[in-house]
């Protein structure tokens, strides 16, 4: 077979390994990696809910070890993250995409493309309003925090 045959049978590969993983994936919600630490009334909250001010923390999860044994113990949903990360390494040297790059696309393969092309601005912009608002005082600050909340809520909505 030619090399330029093999290009349009991988990218098909890729496609279905991406249209199984979400069909797969799409029977729980994900958890969030996303916590917002939130200052209100002088008391600290975590969420998943951006807030005016929010502190984004992305984290990670513990992939469940169990101290006594030193077994490691893992549900479906690390199973299923297991194997979501495989598959991003496995198709990595065609797509370019790491695991978290790969799962993003994995969860984006069926927005509309308006919305698609709206989650990949927000990508853009988002960094550069955090880096605005931690490098601002007084009302710019304000200003951005402002805006960052509506960017935040827009990607939550859309599903990002």
């Amino acid at each position: 077979m030619h090399a330029h045959h093999q290009k349009p049978i991988t990218w098909i590969l890729v496609v279905g390994f991406l249209l199984a993983e979400t069909a797969y994936a799409q029977k729980l919600p994900l958890a969030s990696r996303t916590v917002y630490k939130c200052v209100v009334n002088g008391k600290t909250m975590y969420s998943d809910e951006p807030c005016a001010g929010a502190e984004r923390i992305v984290v990670e999860p513990t992939r469940g070890m169990n101290k006594s044994t030193g077994m490691e113990l893992s549900g479906k949903d690390i199973q299923r993250e297991r194997q979501t990360e495989l598959i991003a390494d496995a198709v990595k040297p065609i797509t370019g995409m790491n695991p978290r790059q790969y799962d993003t696309a994995r969860r984006r393969v069926y927005l509309p493309p308006e919305a698609k092309a709206e989650c990949n601005r927000l990508d853009l912009q988002l960094p550069l309003l955090e880096s605005k608002e931690q490098a601002s005082t007084g009302e710019e600050k304000a200003l951005a925090q402002s805006s960052l909340l509506a960017l935040r809520k827009r990607q939550r909505v859309l599903g990002c």
